[in-house]
């Protein structure tokens, strides 16, 4: 049942492959051909799921054994996992960067390859603490969980490129563009904000000088206005004296005159 299930899981993986290849494959940003390693991708999966169902590792163990001459560690399963490290280490590292965008698919991905290594680590007998059936137990229940975290990988990651597809979700580039040009113009309103400040304190001050100034003016006319009735009052009185020296003046003029130099003395 262990086997029959990490077989199905695997060829269900390698489909969805095959899907978010199909999706990458029209759209019209991928022109650089990167949609191309889930095509190996998928390959990889199918591969694995009929290794499950066959156990061809067991036999490519035994076919490099005996040519190699040696087992290296334990029973040669070293063997067949230096073959998967190679070929899944490669592909995983080139799946990780295509899905960089979305964090789940990341996430997934990772855990998937924690599980494998652990699988790996059952497989060699390297927990000395565990029995012969606790180890196989292990290695069988990681690989299972490595197999399902390998389907929910793919399953998120499709989702993820045809809601992409379809325009449901922005591309990562553009969201990256979008921060960038909110960045931008919140600081040129921050720059503008603290311009307006600077400005302020030079404006007030514009401000009073003009105030001062136009009081000074309004001051200075007022003076000029005050000389100038002083001279005209100053006038009269001298053409009084004038016109009074050069004729004999009667009681009644002489009375005004006197009236008047009264009112002028009051008035200085």
């Amino acid at each position: 049942m262990a086997t029959w299930f990490s077989s199905m899981t695997l060829a269900a993986a390698a489909q969805w492959g095959v899907i978010v290849y199909g999706v990458r494959r029209r759209s019209p940003r991928d022109y650089q051909g990167r949609y191309r390693v889930w095509w190996w991708a998928a390959a990889c999966w199918m591969m694995m799921s009929l290794d499950e169902g066959s156990s061809l590792h067991e036999g490519f163990k035994e076919l490099m054994s005996q040519v190699a001459g040696t087992r290296i560690y334990g029973d040669g399963s070293v063997w067949w996992m230096i073959a998967y490290v190679a070929v899944l280490g490669t592909v995983g590292i080139r799946l990780l960067l295509d899905m960089r965008s979305s964090r789940l698919s990341v996430f997934c991905l990772l855990m998937t390859a924690v599980s494998y290594v652990v699988a790996v680590v059952a497989q060699l007998e390297r927990i000395p603490q565990l029995g012969i059936t606790e180890s196989i137990m292990l290695e069988e229940g990681a690989e299972m969980l490595g197999n399902l975290l390998l389907l929910t990988t793919m399953t998120v990651h499709a989702r993820y490129v045809i809601l992409e597809a379809t325009g449901e979700i922005k591309p990562a580039k553009r969201k990256r563009r979008a921060k960038a040009k909110q960045r931008a113009a919140t600081a040129e309103a921050a720059a503008e904000e603290n311009a307006a400040a600077v400005d302020e304190p030079t404006t007030s001050r514009r401000k009073q000088k003009s105030a001062s100034t136009s009081r000074r003016s309004v001051a200075a006319s007022n003076a000029a206005d005050d000389d100038n009735d002083e001279s005209t009052s100053e006038q009269r009185v001298d053409a009084a004296h004038d016109s009074a020296s050069q004729r004999r003046l009667s009681k009644a003029e002489r009375k005004a005159l006197r009236r008047h130099r009264r009112t002028a003395g009051s008035e200085t």
